[in-house]
């Protein structure tokens, strides 16, 4: 059976406990990104990437409403390809669907991206009882079958006076994005081709068009 690392989030960077693993907004409402890696500087825990505008070079776009959407998420998620980098593409399983026949519509196989599933099974538990998976769900997406990357499973867990959200995560998949090595801090500038910017921006210009 394939190891699986335990991943924190929460609006509120101060709450997110020591894992090996953490999500990091690096734009939108919620920055956290970067509070988060001084937290965790020296320790285990990876912080992991997460845009809601779809900023190249981040690690995870995610594509639920009131953020980016499946159509500029998989416009960007063609981009990061491009780069030479794999997105990954974060949301509820429809929003992931969606995201997938966007993703099919500029050629590119669902299997060619990582997903991450937001789908709870647990709600309000405190901390201590958080009851942590085995293994990570398959799901279908537009017709192709995709072992998911990591899985959002527990929402809004009780941790002192706080909420906070908890992800497994691949160990592979961690591997793949800097877990237990060094990696360039994207607040202090990813090298980032502008082309990636505008051909983001050409597919909205072209999906608004009556």
């Amino acid at each position: 059976m394939a190891k699986l690392l335990k991943c924190f989030d929460s609006v509120t960077w101060e709450a997110v406990p020591t894992g090996d693993l953490a999500l990091g907004y690096v734009d939108g409402e919620y920055q956290t990104w970067g509070p988060l890696n001084e937290k965790f500087k020296g320790k285990p825990t990876k912080v992991l990437s997460v845009t809601v505008d779809v900023k190249p070079g981040a690690d995870i776009a995610d594509c639920e409403l009131g953020n980016a959407g499946p159509v500029p998420v998989a416009a960007w998620a063609y981009a990061e390809l491009k780069a030479h980098r794999t997105p990954t593409i974060y949301g509820s399983y429809d929003y992931l669907v969606e995201c997938a026949i966007e993703l099919r519509k500029l050629k590119v196989n669902a299997r060619a991206v990582d997903w991450f599933l937001a789908d709870y099974v647990q709600v309000t538990p405190a901390f201590n009882e958080i009851q942590w998976k085995r293994k990570l769900p398959v799901i279908d997406l537009d017709g192709t079958s995709v072992l998911c990357s990591a899985w959002q499973f527990a929402d809004s867990i009780r941790l002192l006076g706080h909420t906070i959200d908890a992800s497994l995560v691949s160990m592979a998949y961690a591997r793949k994005h800097g877990w237990n090595s060094v990696r360039v801090n994207l607040s202090h500038g990813a090298v980032v081709d502008n082309s990636t910017v505008l051909f983001v921006q050409s597919v909205i210009k072209a999906h608004e068009k009556p």
